[in-house]
């Protein structure tokens, strides 16, 4: 059996569109842009407005209570929400429930109300297809300046001093206007 030959018009014409696809596919946020708005609320009610949030700054986490490295960096990230809190340093941790329906998410926000995070329901996951996420744990650091410092994806425990000396470094950080 001989197989049949494309001709050489028609394969390349496929080859250009291919490239021309896989050259095109977005990307997460960078460091130096601003983060895409969020949609929503947290689990008191309170929009989730990255914008309003300048001058502090933010660690943006989507999360599942699914996965196991998720919580481990919750947990992280709630003691030292709690720690910024305590010291009345410019912090706020939002950490975007990824893709779990609202019955779960009242359920995980009632089981996590003792944690000082603010969380936002992503059950459709539009939050997360604007930040590109389609692996969790996925963290973005923003500068008090409302722009993105790091993105980081994945998690572990050898990660973790890294991660907190980078957040350190932003709370040392001068205040700068808002704008």
């Amino acid at each position: 059996m001989t197989a049949k030959r494309l001709p050489t018009r028609r394969l390349a014409l496929l080859l250009i569109g291919g490239l021309i696809t896989f050259g095109s596919a977005a990307s997460p946020p960078q460091p130096g842009e601003f983060p895409p708005p969020l949609d929503g609320t947290d689990q008191h009610g309170v929009a989730a407005d990255l914008a309003a949030m300048r001058g502090h700054v933010v660690v943006l986490t989507f999360w599942a209570s699914w996965c196991g490295p998720c919580l481990n960096e919750m947990s992280m990230l709630a003691r030292l929400q709690g720690v910024a809190d305590e010291r009345e340093l410019d912090l706020s941790v939002v950490s975007v429930n990824y893709k779990e329906d609202v019955r779960r998410f009242k359920a995980l926000a009632q089981a996590l109300s003792e944690l000082p995070l603010r969380l936002v329901q992503d059950a459709d996951g539009s939050n997360a297809g604007k930040y590109e996420v389609d692996r969790i744990p996925n963290m973005f650091l923003i500068g008090r300046d409302g722009r993105i410092v790091s993105h980081h994806v994945g998690y572990t425990d050898r990660a973790l001093d890294g991660l907190l000396a980078e957040i350190t470094a932003e709370l040392q950080k001068p205040v700068v206007d808002a704008m």
